[in-house]
């Protein structure tokens, strides 16, 4: 989370991408959030988004019974705020963020209420579900989430403005998302454009063009994660990790990028008392494979 607080630049985009699409921060709960919510700060595109599946997501397209195609009303528990809370369309000025309608619910008591809309998804697969919240003198949450799952967006308890909600999951082994727009309160909440899409990493899709020594000389001493930091050359840099003067006379092109990509494989002589675990990260969490190429130019260099 500290990549947050840094300026947003090219390298720093890097690296958010690279953290990204390590597979290891994808199966972790916590990592997957947090490059999610960094990726965010730093306006990374990470993801492109698929078609949205949700029928009808700005309610605009209504029934005879002037609710929203494609979506009904479901309650939990027999409380009496269910009894009285009273779904509808917006369609006042102000009152849809997009379109002509939103949909508007109200209760006078404590409701656990939402219209759910079911679509089949595929298992295993990254999602996004999303939408757009205004609520007014509310006691309660209101959200979007997906029915018997733990799935479910940010949660807006005050007075707000038209908010964009969002969460990114794996469907793990559902086949189908029962998505609710959810209101479990007191008070009158809005609910306007909201989606749920697949998502895919951005493909990089750019052929790789040959190793550039300059510029991975300047990955080397001047990235924020640079590797000048933890090594020297020519006695200029850090005794964290070994010196690297010589290190094309004594190792390979192909041992060079394995101890970048994988540097717990190999632990360098001397520097057993680490044990296994090398202290320095897989260079692919930080560096794009452009930028992986030419820190190998460069690092060939040192003879």
């Amino acid at each position: 989370m500290k990549l947050a607080e840094f300026p947003t630049t090219p390298p720093i985009k890097s690296v958010i991408t690279a953290l990204v699409r390590n597979p290891a921060n994808q199966k972790d709960e916590w990592l997957r959030e947090a490059t999610r919510v960094v990726g965010k700060v730093h306006g990374a595109v990470l993801f492109r988004e698929g078609p949205n599946l949700l029928p009808n997501p700005g309610f605009e397209h209504l029934g005879a019974d002037t609710l929203p195609v494609g979506w009904k009303r479901r309650d939990y528990g027999n409380r009496e705020g269910n009894a009285s809370a009273l779904w509808s369309i917006a369609s006042a000025e102000r009152e849809f963020r997009g379109g002509q309608h939103a949909l508007r619910v109200v209760s006078s008591g404590d409701a656990d209420t939402s219209f759910h809309a079911d679509v089949p998804i595929k298992p295993n697969t990254r999602y996004r579900l999303a939408g757009w919240v205004r609520i007014r003198s509310i006691r309660g949450k209101a959200s979007f989430n997906i029915h018997n799952a733990r799935i479910e967006t940010e949660i807006v308890r005050r007075d707000t403005n038209w908010t964009e909600i969002e969460i990114e999951f794996d469907s793990g082994a559902l086949t189908t998302a029962s998505v609710n727009v959810l209101h479990a309160a007191h008070g009158e909440s809005f609910f306007d454009d909201v989606r749920l899409v697949e998502l895919t990493l951005v493909d990089e899709n750019t052929q790789l063009q040959l190793g550039n020594v300059a510029r991975g000389e300047q990955l080397f001493t001047k990235h924020p994660a640079a590797c000048i930091l933890c090594h020297a050359v020519k006695g200029v840099g850090s005794t964290v990790g070994p010196a690297l003067d010589g290190l094309a006379s004594r190792a390979t092109a192909s041992s060079i990028r394995e101890s970048l990509l994988e540097p717990s494989k190999v632990i360098a002589k001397g520097y057993e008392q680490f044990g296994k675990i090398s202290p320095m990260p897989p260079m692919g969490d930080i560096f794009s494979p452009q930028e992986i190429s030419d820190l190998e130019a460069y690092l060939q260099t040192l003879k």
